[in-house]
């Protein structure tokens, strides 16, 4: 916000689901337009994949930004990333995980060294 100010703290914030996906896109992929002048509405040509992993989501954007726009981008980057929120660890996999060793645990309580 320009003026510095924040969000109150009684702003509801939904918790994403593990069924949601986020997509972050550069102006190249929203500005593209066809032969005719029409915008490529990602939202609108990504619905056959929303349910996907965010690679197929990618890839999908992929082939289907070109094949919108005629072949070529004509202005700016066209950079995409899908993000989503995997799976709880199995039980099985939890079990089966080793411990990392702390090599500062009997520092607790002393100055913490410099770790570049």
């Amino acid at each position: 916000m320009a003026n510095g100010s924040r969000l109150p703290s009684t702003t509801p914030r939904p918790a994403p689901s593990r069924r949601d996906r986020l997509l972050l896109y550069t102006e190249g992929v929203i500005e593209a337009r066809d032969r005719d002048g029409v915008f490529y509405l990602s939202a609108e040509r990504a619905v056959p994949c929303v349910e996907s992993s965010p690679e197929t989501l990618l890839h999908h954007i992929r082939r289907d930004l070109p094949t919108h726009v005629g072949g070529r981008l004509d202005r700016g980057d066209a950079a995409h990333v899908a993000i989503h929120r995997p799976p709880p660890p199995t039980e099985e996999a939890v079990r089966a995980a080793v411990p990392v060793p702390n090599r500062y645990a009997g520092l607790m309580g002393r100055a913490m060294p410099y770790v570049a």
